[in-house]
């Protein structure tokens, strides 16, 4: 149980936030975020994911699989995203971590999309920063997603990027929360706030979570329906598998 003072300190915090849901939320500056792309299916929307070098994209597992490979691509340098294929490059390769398991995904949920040419960098399309594997952050820090996702359960993506400011929860939370079962403590986080209304929905599956720039999370899997009270978002722990993106990455 929290004590009632960091309780009302808390809510107070959460308070004082801006507005600013990814789901009905506050729309992003242009370039305020030059690491972020859609991932594309037939040329629509269908998840976020970041660049980590003008060749390689940081994304979930859930989101794609090696067998529809050839007709993924992603769209960059833009914060209004449509159907259209501008800054858009197809996929050659889906790396997807091999202890994924799509019966239960929320173990290992991260992947690597290979391009088929190399994103043109600029002052405003830019790779993330990663963690180190030793990375580590204080109780309650507040990071910030990113991503297209619905405004509401069902709903449609936004054509617009949407960010928010959410809670990390302690680790010990996030297990109370969840229990050990359903929760990996190495391998998973979880964020958002405490009166429920802001965070993930469909379509931010795969975008990053941030904390002072760098990306400590993916974004994995919640209850729904999206943003329910008393359930934060939970999010794949980048700093668990830096060997593992830097390998991978270098065989290819």
């Amino acid at each position: 149980m929290f004590p009632v003072v960091l309780i009302f300190v808390l809510l107070m915090n959460v308070c004082a936030l801006p507005n600013n849901r990814v789901i009905n939320g506050l729309v992003a500056e242009n370039g305020e975020f030059p690491y972020m792309v859609s991932v594309r299916y037939f040329n629509l929307h269908i998840c976020g994911g970041t660049i980590l070098n003008p060749r390689f994209i940081l994304t979930a597992a859930h989101c794609t699989s090696e067998d529809i490979a050839s007709n993924l691509s992603i769209q960059y340098g833009l914060i209004k995203i449509s159907e259209d294929v501008t800054n858009s490059i197809p996929i050659m390769k889906v790396i997807t971590h091999e202890s994924y398991d799509r019966e239960n995904y929320d173990r290992n949920d991260i992947a690597l999309l290979k391009l088929t040419f190399e994103i043109p960098l600029s002052e405003s399309v830019q790779p993330i920063k990663l963690p180190t594997e030793e990375q580590t952050f204080e109780a309650w820090s507040i990071g910030t997603l990113t991503g297209w996702g619905a405004s509401y359960t069902g709903g449609d993506p936004l054509e617009n990027l949407h960010k928010v400011n959410l809670f990390i929860y302690p680790q010990t939370e996030c297990t109370k929360i969840f229990n050990s079962d359903r929760f990996n403590v190495i391998a998973e986080l979880c964020a958002g706030v405490l009166p429920g209304g802001k965070g993930q929905c469909h379509g931010d599956s795969g975008g990053p979570l941030t904390l002072h720039g760098t990306q400590v999370g993916i974004v994995s899997w919640s209850y729904k329906p999206c943003t329910i009270t008393g359930y934060p978002g939970v999010y794949t722990r980048v700093s668990h598998y830096i060997t593992w993106i830097k390998e991978k990455i270098n065989l290819m």
